[in-house]
Parts: structure tokens; C-alpha cells; sequence
């Protein structure tokens, strides 16, 4: 948001943010592995925000064992293009082993194994693609606050969260929705928030636990009274569970597609539409 909407030479009126569950203040998800290039190229560590986030952590981090041998291979690939070489170096080496007894050549066993490892066929390595073995329920149902002070018990929670925050916290110090919300401000733009349903359970009914609903309450009147936007199809029993391909993820039939669009558009447009200007 910072370094590509809010520095680009034409600003949107709205910007819309997709989430589930505890998304937007769960600072540390997924900033490692494959996203470590993108927030690279971003410079996203160089940014205030992000010391000021995940500073701390990062300090404790690079403290430990594990920090260590970090620096040590930063030492040997100290910038992100080098980095990159050496991967592709080491990938194509790969690939050229692979394709003994074919007369493929590197680049096209390239593409048959980025097809083959597609998120397509690979739905099961993302964070919130959790797939309720038979006979367990989609969603955390009826759970109950366990934790005792008003935090999300892990019975509050779907597996792929518990992990992450347990109470709605709107301290800039622990994540990085109060900096977006300020940034938005700053540059002029409306920030809306849209909470996605994830993946309902047999009768397309996904039900909030009491700790997440008490969270997504704390979450919307904080929201409210920072001037930005909510919408929420999670209980919207007309996204069927028929509509899922696996995990949280619809399915990419065009007719699912355009049925989810027509509803989205439904439900986001008398809300979006007073604050564009007129065609």
C-alpha cells in the first residue's frame, strides 16, 4: 500500500482489503519463505512501520542460532538480485538433471513442473487452505473462551489461526493495520475492509466462536471510528459450499466466479458507490 498505491501518480477514490478471520493484525504471517523477495523489492524492512512491528522480534531473532546462520548466508548472497542468481543457478542445474530420458529442454521442463506445482493442484501449503478431515466441522463452531480474560480460547479458533492474535489489539506497536489506516488518511483514499467466508460447513453455515466474534466486534468499531468501511459475506448462507474448490478457496469455474462477483458486487456497491464520483 505504501510504496505502490499510496506513490503511484494516480490515487484511487477506495481501496479495498480482503481478510479472514485475524488477518489484519497478525502482523508476522507469512513474511518469510517466498514472500522474503516481494517484501525485499519493497523494501519493506526499511520501512519505519516495519521496525516499529517487527523490530523487536527480528532483534530476538537474529540473536538466536537461527539468526545467526541467516547472517551468515546474507554474508554469501548479501542482496536480493544475487540471491536470486544463485536460486535460478541452482534451480536450472536441477532441471537439467530432470530431464534426462526427455527431449524436453530447460525451459519447458520449467513450465510442466511450475503447472504441476500449482496452487491448483497445491492448495494444502497455504495458511488458511485447512480442508476439516470427514466428519470434523469447517469452522470452530461453538467454541468457548477458554483463555478466562476475554481472549480467543483455541476453540475460538479455525487451526490455521491459532497461531495468531487472540484479542483485537489496535496498538501501532504490534501491527500494521493502524499505520494502513493512517496512510490512507494521509493520502486521501478510503480504505474499505471485506471479510471473506471461508469454507462453511455441510449446511454452507460458517459459524464465528464467541472469542472471534467478541475480536471482529473490537475490529469494526475501531474501523467505524477511524472512518473506514466493513462488509462481511461470512454469513451469507447463498455462498454454498458447493461453490468451494478445497480449503478456503472458491472454486475457478467461470460460473462460480461470476455468481460470487454478482454477490460480492451486490452486497459491497450501496456502500462504495456515495463515495465515487459520478459518472
Amino acid at each position: 500500500m505504501k510504496r505502490l498505491i499510496a506513490e503511484a501518480p494516480v490515487k484511487p477514490e477506495i481501496v479495498s482489503v480482503f481478510f479472514r478471520c485475524t488477518d489484519l493484525t497478525w502482523a508476522d504471517q507469512k513474511v518469510s519463505a517466498q514472500q522474503e523477495v516481494a517484501i525485499a523489492t519493497l523494501e519493506g524492512q526499511q520501512q519505519p512501520e516495519w521496525k516499529q512491528v517487527l523490530g523487536m522480534a527480528e532483534e530476538q531473532e537474529a540473536a538466536s542460532g537461527r539468526g545467526r546462520v541467516k547472517t551468515v548466508l546474507d554474508r554469501l548472497f548479501p542482496s536480493a538480485n544475487l540471491s536470486q542468481w544463485a536460486r535460478l543457478s541452482v534451480q536450472n542445474k536441477a532441471l537439467r538433471a530432470t530431464r534426462f530420458g526427455s527431449r524436453m529442454t530447460t525451459a519447458q521442463r520449467r513450465a510442466e513442473l511450475n503447472e504441476r506445482f500449482s496452487l491448483a493442484h497445491l492448495r494444502y501449503d497455504l495458511g488458511h487452505d485447512v480442508v476439516p478431515e470427514e466428519g470434523q466441522p469447517a469452522s470452530p463452531g461453538n467454541g468457548s473462551d477458554k483463555a478466562g480474560d476475554g481472549a480467543m480460547g483455541l476453540d475460538d479458533l479455525p487451526e490455521a489461526y491459532q497461531d495468531g492474535p487472540r484479542h483485537f489489539d489496535p496498538s501501532p506497536d504490534v501491527s500494521f493495520l493502524p499505520h494502513m489506516v493512517a496512510l490512507a488518511a494521509k493520502e486521501g483514499f478510503l480504505l474499505h475492509f471485506h471479510r471473506v467466508k471461508q469454507r462453511p460447513e455441510a449446511d454452507s453455515i460458517w459459524r464465528d466462536a464467541p472469542g472471534l466474534q467478541r475480536y471482529l466486534t473490537s475490529l469494526r468499531h475501531y474501523l467505524a471510528q477511524n472512518g473506514c468501511l466493513y462488509t462481511d459475506e461470512s454469513d451469507d448462507p447463498t455462498l454454498t459450499l458447493g461453490m468451494y474448490a478445497d480449503g478456503d478457496h472458491l472454486s475457478q469455474d467461470p460460473a462460480v466466479q461470476q455468481r460470487y462477483l454478482a454477490n460480492f458486487w451486490q452486497r459491497v456497491a450501496p456502500l462504495l458507490s456515495p463515495h465515487l464520483p459520478p459518472r
